[in-house]
């Protein structure tokens, strides 16, 4: 029930917020056309004379690919080598655009102001980029582990295979689980961002523990949000798939045709990104209203005080419990006796 909720809390949040992804989407699209122009022009110096493209574009022949690796693949390789930069560079950049969605999308603003988005970026950057760091640690180390452990369970199990069929249905459910508890710990990295920006949490070592314990305590309803948003995106590109393997791209108007799905289908994951954050924060939301301290009820015996307009009458003096110390009185006095004089009688 609550996964439903948050679905329909974010959907309605995302969908309200859509000047917020149109400069998402302007943001990334300026950003890969800097990247695709540059990869352009490296190529276009390199292999740009070489009509092996032309084979690959129509159609995948393997031998057209080894031929085309085997003359050009010293120059494909150290291109492909920036790769790594590029994906840190994408991971600084979520990082700076996190904190300004998170935001927009908690404070529910009706009319969208890109000096306050831009300024809770920049307000949020240095504790999410703290955050990036905790769980890319996290990442690395969970990773080494379980690789381990499951290389161990993968050489026990299929040692007495008889059959190639068995090793690999393994393979893919042992790379399956390992997805799970990668998703798992992004997701945690996430519930961090968000309980960052609620509580406005400066100790961000303390705020991963919050999020690791909160996903582990909502276990059911946190991964099933998930599940249910990465099914979504799922479907959308088995969708492009489908309209990629229809259309093709080896005409003119077919790759424009191509270009305008692939705008739609960047724009649809920057809705889904957004619509994960709104979901996550809505089952955050909702999880700290019930967790939330009750207030006292007010004693029975005292009666509640309703305002008036007419002047209350005056309160009697009550005296308090402890007698409190009257002001001495001056004393009073007295008038000195004069005694008569008795005359002693002479002998």
């Amino acid at each position: 029930m609550k996964i439903l909720k948050a679905l329909t809390a974010g959907f309605r949040s995302t969908n309200n917020s859509y000047p917020m992804i149109a400069l998402l989407y302007a943001i990334n699209f300026l950003i890969a056309a800097i990247i695709a122009w540059g990869f352009h022009s490296v190529l276009a110096r390199t292999i740009g004379d070489s009509m092996s493209l032309e084979h690959l574009v129509k159609d995948f022949d393997y031998t057209v690919y080894t031929d085309f690796m085997f003359k050009f693949g010293g120059r494909i390789g150290s291109l492909l080598s920036q790769i790594s930069w590029l994906i840190f560079f994408y991971l600084l950049l979520n990082t700076l655009l996190g904190g300004g969605t998170i935001a927009i999308l908690k404070n529910g603003e009706e009319h969208f102001s890109m000096g306050s988005f831009f300024e809770n970026c920049g307000a949020y950057f240095f504790r999410f980029l703290r955050l990036l760091l905790i769980f890319g640690v996290i990442l690395f180390l969970v990773g080494i582990a379980s690789s381990m452990v499951l290389g161990f369970l993968y050489s026990a199990l299929i040692s007495n295979a008889v059959s190639e069929v068995w090793p690999f249905t393994f393979a893919i459910s042992l790379f399956l689980l390992f997805l799970f508890v990668v998703m798992l710990i992004v997701m945690m990295a996430d519930y961090a961002k968000v309980a960052t920006v609620v509580n406005d949490a400066r100790s961000m070592l303390k705020t991963s523990w919050q999020a690791i314990r909160f996903v582990f305590r909502h276990f059911l309803s946190t991964v099933g949000l998930q599940l249910s948003l990465i099914l979504l995106l799922l479907i959308a590109v088995i969708v492009y798939l489908v309209l990629e393997a229809q259309i093709g791209m080896a005409t003119p108007f077919a790759i424009l045709v191509m270009f305008v799905i692939q705008q739609i289908s960047v724009g649809f994951k920057v809705w889904t990104r957004v619509m994960t954050f709104a979901g996550e924060l809505e089952l955050f939301g909702s999880f700290k209203t019930e967790t939330a301290p009750i207030p006292a009820a007010p004693e029975p015996n005292r009666e509640p005080v309703v305002a008036s307009a007419e002047p209350a009458p005056p309160v009697a003096h009550v005296r308090s419990e402890k007698k409190k110390r009257l002001a001495r009185r001056p004393a009073v006095k007295k008038a000195p006796v004069r005694r008569k004089r008795t005359q002693r009688k002479s002998k």
